[in-house]
């Protein structure tokens, strides 16, 4: 009975746990991003969130103490993702337009953006300019360089 109590008690507090780490999460987030200047697309900023919702249930349910114990802290779920580094030729002006899995992203200094694992399509338009498209599978923490010569 005492166990049946325990788990309605943490199933109840669930739903405010997971919402108090949303904001916390984005934020850790953008300030991952904007220290390592690169940009998170959506995508991954929502698998960061799903994984990390995983590790507070695991932390929750007593099993482990969440992802914290394990030592990975939260700008992992991040660091794990795999990188596309967009090389464009000329680089200047960044007049350019880059789209990762139909996502618009914005052109950027250091041309790094961090993506989930799996089928990624990346698609960079310049006007007056045949699109440049690369498209592949990415696994775990790699950079993908895509080279594009306009």
């Amino acid at each position: 009975m005492k166990l049946l109590l325990g788990i309605l008690s943490v199933s109840l507090l669930m739903p405010s746990a997971m919402a108090q780490h949303r904001p916390n999460l984005d934020a850790l987030i953008d300030r991952w991003a904007a220290d390592n200047r690169v940009h998170v697309t959506k995508q991954a900023r929502k698998e960061a969130h799903v994984l990390e919702l995983k590790s507070v249930e695991v932390g929750a349910t007593g099993e482990l103490e969440g992802s914290q114990q394990r030592g990975l802290g939260r700008s992992f779920w991040i660091e794990r993702f795999p990188t596309i580094r967009l090389v464009v030729e000329p680089t200047p002006p960044r007049d350019y337009s880059v789209s990762i899995n139909g996502e618009d992203c914005p052109p950027t200094e250091r041309g790094l953006y961090k993506v989930p694992i799996g089928a990624t399509n990346v698609r960079v338009e310049r006007s007056g300019k045949a699109p440049c498209l690369w498209s592949g599978t990415l696994v775990d923490s790699r950079t993908q360089e895509v080279l594009c010569n306009f």
